[in-house]
């Protein structure tokens, strides 16, 4: 995908997160590395938002095999069925880990947040992205990355599960004050 696919995809996937945890936002606008994706204006709050997929198979190198295939498969319109991750924090602390190493230039944005998709409603992505929502534990969560956040220049990070076993949209937030939390009704902000 080039910059300008992931861009848009990435915008597009921020403004399902925001609206469903009530933020309103009319501004968001793709950046260019060393900086994080994309900048947010948010009741005149400038937010830089870092986003990644989650991928349950994803590797130490090399990335997800299984992303790969189903790539290749929605390419040549093959309809297979695909063996999906139970434990989704492996995944997600690799996740977590790569992009709190990363250095990312924040200058004019007030925060960073950083936004982790998965169930990613889109061909050559479901499979490889999908999350049980039972299967996401917020306390191990907190135990496997809160130190690593906590130390980052992120002050949240959202994981959102676009898609999960209910076919409903489910939202986890971490913040320095709270740790790990599932967002059951969102603030409107």
């Amino acid at each position: 995908m080039d910059e300008t696919g992931k861009g848009q995809r990435s915008s597009e996937q921020v403004r399902r997160l925001l609206a469903a945890i009530g933020c309103d936002t009319n501004k968001i606008a793709p950046q260019r590395p060393p900086k994080p994706d994309l900048l947010v204006v948010i009741s005149d709050r400038r937010i830089a938002i870092e986003t990644t997929d989650y991928h349950g198979d994803e590797q130490i190198m090399g990335g997800s095999n299984l992303r790969k295939q189903e790539e290749k498969d929605a390419r040549e319109d093959k309809i297979k069925g695909y063996w999906v991750s139970t434990d989704p924090l492996p995944g997600i602390t690799k996740r977590i880990g790569e992009k709190t190493k990363k250095a990312y230039d924040t200058s004019g944005a007030d925060e960073t947040w950083l936004a982790i998709f998965a169930g990613v409603p889109q061909p050559g992505t479901l499979a490889s992205t999908f999350i049980f929502k039972l299967a996401v534990n917020c306390s191990k969560l907190n135990e496997q990355t809160g130190d690593m956040l906590k130390t980052s220049l992120f002050s949240r990070c959202y994981l959102h599960c676009a898609m999960t076993e209910n076919r409903h949209s489910v939202i986890f937030c971490w913040t320095k004050e709270s740790g790990w939390q599932e967002i059951q009704n969102p603030p409107a902000k």
